[in-house]
């Protein structure tokens, strides 16, 4: 960020910006497929899927949805 509003440098931006999005989307693929395989309910799901776009909401959903499962 500080390359491009204090140098004008956007093309590192643009690269981490469109990397960062292909990770979001395999993320969110891959929490699908867990819910599939581990038969969470459609609540959960949703919730897991929130809990991706808010940061401090993952540790929320971690404990409070998933601890429970850790041996």
């Amino acid at each position: 960020m500080p390359l491009k509003y204090l140098y004008g440098i956007r093309w590192p931006n643009q690269i981490i910006g469109q990397l960062h999005g292909i990770f979001f989307l395999v993320f969110l693929g891959l929490a699908y497929a867990v819910a599939q395989e581990e038969n969470w309910s459609p609540k959960k799901q949703w919730l897991a899927f929130i809990a991706a776009v808010l940061p401090p909401d993952t540790f929320w959903f971690d404990h409070r949805y998933l601890k429970s499962n850790k041996a």
